[in-house]
């Protein structure tokens, strides 16, 4: 868990579920997918399927939880490019418009950047003290 005044991003807990499926899957078409990246496909799902694969969600160290006074409000997450594991890539999505333009998302992107140097240390390769 970071923390940055009232903004925290941490593993996702049950607790969170309820909210992220509404931010998430509730909608056909929800605002934040017009900023998201078009090759990830999204379609909205009944909150019934969502909780039977909940504990997907639940303590991963790829995809956290933002939240903001203890409320969420997105999710950081990485993943790796290639097999070797020498590419990561890492995203943000901060899905209510509501809290755009807020510096939540460069807040929680310094933070989960911050631990990713931390989890994934540069190899020192070729270089000399």
């Amino acid at each position: 868990m970071y923390t940055d005044e009232e903004l925290t991003i941490r593993p996702i807990e049950k607790r969170d579920l309820p909210m992220l499926w509404e931010a998430i899957f509730k909608e056909d078409f929800p605002e934040w997918k017009k900023w998201d990246a078009p090759y990830f496909p999204h379609q909205s799902m009944p909150f019934e399927e969502f909780m039977d694969m909940s504990s997907a969600w639940i303590g991963r160290d790829d995809r956290w939880v933002i939240t903001v006074d203890e409320v969420v409000c997105g999710t950081v997450s990485y993943y790796f490019e290639d097999d070797r594991g020498n590419w990561l890539e890492c995203g943000i999505i901060i899905h209510q418009s509501g809290n755009w333009n807020k510096r939540i998302g460069t807040r929680a992107l310094t933070l989960w950047v911050d631990h990713l140097f931390q989890q994934f240390p540069v190899p020192r390769v070729g270089l000399t003290t």
